[in-house]
């Protein structure tokens, strides 16, 4: 029997296919709460905390004086973030991907922006932010986001 050909598909796309919906929530609904900047000190007394709770290791935080991205990257193991960027919502954010990024913890998991991630994410939000993590799972869910159950 022969088989048909097999399509390929973009794996970005497939693999971080509620990036817009996650960025959408957050604009509507956590940037009104981006009025406070953090410190480059409580930024990183925030990075150890989480980072300590879910038992991975640290990150370097590089702060830049400019750039229009904040971003997480394994391969250089660091945080980095712009000036905007320098707000508890944004870090968290970003957090939560170098957490599901642990391998070690979380072996073979690359969930950029999937449930899994929300999971997390919503988890972390809700300490940072003195919120219940049912109520901004159902915000998440009333958007559109798929959100796992916690981990």
């Amino acid at each position: 029997m022969r088989r048909g050909k097999a399509i390929p598909v973009p794996v970005a796309n497939a693999r971080d296919y509620q990036r817009k919906r996650v960025y959408t929530w957050e604009d509507e609904t956590l940037r009104p709460t981006w009025e406070s900047p953090i410190s480059e000190l409580e930024a990183g007394f925030l990075v150890r905390f989480y980072c300590e709770r879910h038992r991975v290791g640290y990150p370097r935080i590089r702060f830049r004086s400019s750039g229009r991205n904040a971003w997480s990257c394994r391969g250089s193991a660091e945080l980095v973030l712009p000036p905007w960027a320098m707000v508890d919502v944004v870090l968290y954010h970003e957090l939560a991907h170098w957490i599901i990024g642990d391998q070690a913890r979380y072996p073979g998991l690359d969930d950029s922006h999937g449930p899994i991630w929300c999971s997390l994410y919503a988890e972390i939000l809700a300490t940072g932010l003195a919120r219940s993590r049912s109520s901004i799972v159902a915000e998440m869910i009333d958007s559109g986001i798929e959100v796992a159950d916690p981990l």
